[in-house]
């Protein structure tokens, strides 16, 4: 990124963004937002955490949720996974 380009974005590497989860139960009991983007065709999706939880067990590590996901528009396994904190 050159300076005073400031509509460039600098180029971050794939990867899971986590607060202090570890597993899925920490995801419901912090209350976050688990988001996923896809790096193929930047679809976006929400995803639910009680769902995750009750599918692949509250003790699911949350590095290994990122190969289980696929992209529901175009299939592929290029998946980004983002918990939030809900807006205040």
């Amino acid at each position: 990124m050159k300076p005073g380009n400031r509509h460039t974005r600098p180029h971050v590497p794939p990867r899971l963004h986590f607060s202090g989860a570890k597993v899925l139960g920490d995801v419901l009991v912090e209350r976050l937002y688990l988001r996923a983007a896809c790096r193929s065709c930047s679809h976006r999706a929400s995803l639910s955490s009680v769902e995750l939880a009750q599918r692949l067990g509250y003790d699911f590590p949350l590095p290994d949720l990122k190969g289980r996901l696929r992209c529901s528009k175009c299939g592929k396994r290029q998946v980004d996974v983002t918990a939030v904190e809900p807006a205040r």
